[in-house]
C-alpha cells in the first residue's frame, strides 16, 4: 500500500519543530507579500523537518524581496532572495542553502558527500546533462546517479553545493523518491537530526 504524501511527511517531521524565524529585510520592491502564507508555510515546514535542539534552532534567516529575478540564496548578504508568490517547495530549497551556510560543518559534510559520490567523474555542462538552455554555459555538474544532475552542480570556489538544498526539497516534496537513494536519504536525515 502506497502511503500518501501527508503520511510520509509525518514520518520525516521532528517530534518538536525548530524555531527558526524570518527576519524580513527590505529588498527590491515592496513588502506586499511579506505575510504571504507560502513564506510562512515554507518556514513552518522547514522547521518541522529540522526540529528543536539542532544547531539551526532559534536562528533567524533574512528574507529579501526579489521581484524580478529567480529565487536564490546570496552568501555575501546572507539572505534568501524571494518573490511574493514563491512556492513552499522553493522556499524549502533556498532555506537548505541557508542551512548549509549558517550551521557549522554542514557545508563541509555536503562537500565530502558530493566528492565521495562523484569521485572520478568530470564536470559536464548542465545544459548538456539536462537538455535545457536555462542554465548558463559555465554551469557544470558531476551527475553521479542523483535523481537530478543539478544535485551535483559545482560552484566556483567549491564552498557551496546543491546537495543539502535539493535533498531537503525532495525529502519534503517526495520522500519516497529520496528514499530510492538510501545513501542520499540517510545523509539528509542525519543532517536534519544532528
Amino acid at each position: 500500500m502506497r502511503l500518501k504524501l501527508e503520511a510520509l511527511r509525518e514520518l520525516i517531521y521532528a517530534e518538536k519543530p525548530a524555531a527558526i524565524k524570518i527576519n524580513m529585510v527590505q529588498g527590491r520592491g515592496k513588502f506586499s507579500g511579506f505575510r504571504d502564507l507560502r513564506w510562512n508555510e515554507g518556514l513552518l515546514e522547514f522547521n518541522r523537518m529540522i526540529g528543536a535542539g539542532t544547531k539551526a534552532d532559534g536562528q533567524s534567516v533574512k528574507f529579501r524581496t526579489n521581484p524580478k529575478n529567480r529565487e536564490c540564496y546570496v552568501p555575501s548578504t546572507k539572505a534568501v532572495m524571494i518573490r511574493s508568490h514563491t512556492s513552499v517547495q522553493v522556499i524549502i530549497h533556498e532555506l537548505g542553502h541557508w542551512l548549509e551556510a549558517h550551521v557549522p560543518d554542514v557545508a563541509i559534510k555536503a562537500n565530502a558527500f558530493l566528492n565521495r559520490r562523484t569521485a572520478g567523474e568530470s564536470p559536464q555542462s548542465l545544459r548538456t546533462l539536462t537538455g535545457r538552455n536555462f542554465y548558463r554555459r559555465e554551469e557544470v555538474a558531476k551527475p553521479d546517479r542523483f535523481f537530478s544532475p543539478y544535485v551535483g552542480k559545482i560552484y566556483p570556489g567549491g564552498i557551496h553545493t546543491e546537495v543539502v538544498s535539493m535533498g531537503i526539497e525532495l525529502m519534503w516534496s517526495d520522500p519516497a523518491q529520496l528514499a530510492a537513494d538510501p545513501d542520499f536519504f540517510d545523509f539528509i536525515w542525519d543532517l536534519l537530526r544532528r
